[in-house]
């Protein structure tokens, strides 16, 4: 959704978000409000100044924003971290962390596994 007011946005969010939340309950599914939290998408040049008192609730619990004014800075949607201007800094950090130890552990079977299997790791 987009609007160029923000309280407009928030109002009709969470409006959607009572709709989504009926819907979950009619067919007896849950959603983890803990687990949960949302971006606000915008260029990096124009971040928006949101008032304090505009938040998106589902079930009475406010919604975590992520953000770089946030404590959440990026959000881990089907195995991407993206943060609010889509940029790939916070993909790239968590896959720089996770190269060396593959490599660490392809290095220590590299010596008791077959050619074939090192081809399939």
């Amino acid at each position: 959704m987009s609007h160029a007011d923000h309280a407009v946005l928030h109002n009709t969010i969470n409006n959607q978000l009572v709709k989504l939340n009926d819907w979950f309950c009619a067919n007896r599914l849950s959603l983890n409000v803990k687990k949960t939290n949302y971006p606000l998408f915008s260029p990096p040049i124009k971040i928006p100044n949101l008032p304090q008192t505009t938040a998106i609730t589902l079930n009475g619990i406010n919604l975590i924003r992520i953000g770089s004014d946030q404590p959440e800075k990026s959000i881990h949607f089907l195995g991407i971290y993206m943060d609010q201007n889509l940029t790939w800094k916070y993909h790239i950090n968590t896959l720089k962390s996770k190269i060396p130890r593959s490599l660490f552990a392809l290095n220590r079977v590299k010596h008791i596994s077959a050619p074939d299997i090192l081809k399939s790791l």
